[in-house]
């Protein structure tokens, strides 16, 4: 009969809907739905120089203010992988608010790497933990040569 009861309790936990919350609609309160412009934006500007050796540089302008920036060029890695493509350039738009906003990037072997003063960035590591990692390092060699010198002190025997 406990089972039962306890069974009867997790189907009902798992098919209660919660209260309060209209699953129908979406739950972003913040969100305004604005719908796209049907007027197409127009190309005021368009640039793309190609040196058919893998060195670029592109730049895009558009009616509403909208700039792209686009350089890349070959980068011999050595006998990792061949040459790659490292790329960077930039973006900037206007909102509706009329708000400027700028994104520069770069995308290397490292990955790629976004700023932009209106995005977030993670906090400021603390001092203590800062202090830590600048002594890590010698703490690990201290640690590890003092293994090495016991393994090697040690002599072992085949019975």
């Amino acid at each position: 009969m406990k089972l039962f009861i306890v069974l009867a309790l997790c189907v009902a936990t798992a098919v209660a809907k919660p209260y309060g919350y209209d699953h129908s609609k979406p739950s972003m309160d913040s969100y305004t739905e604005t719908k796209p412009s049907t007027t197409p934006v127009p190309i005021i500007e368009h640039e793309f120089n190609d040196d058919n050796k893998g060195n670029y540089n592109l730049k895009v302008k558009t009616g509403d203010g909208t700039i792209q920036t686009e350089q890349g060029r070959l980068k011999d890695l050595g006998n990792k992988e061949g040459p790659i493509v490292v790329k960077e350039g930039s973006y900037s738009w206007t909102s509706p608010e009329g708000k400027s906003f700028t994104v520069l990037w770069k995308s290397d072997e490292f990955g790629t790497h976004v700023t932009g003063d209106h995005l977030p960035t993670s906090p400021p590591i603390p001092d203590e933990i800062a202090k830590a990692l600048k002594t890590l390092p010698r703490e690990y060699e201290k640690v590890s040569s003092y293994a090495r010198d016991e393994a090697h002190s040690h002599s072992y025997s085949k019975y």
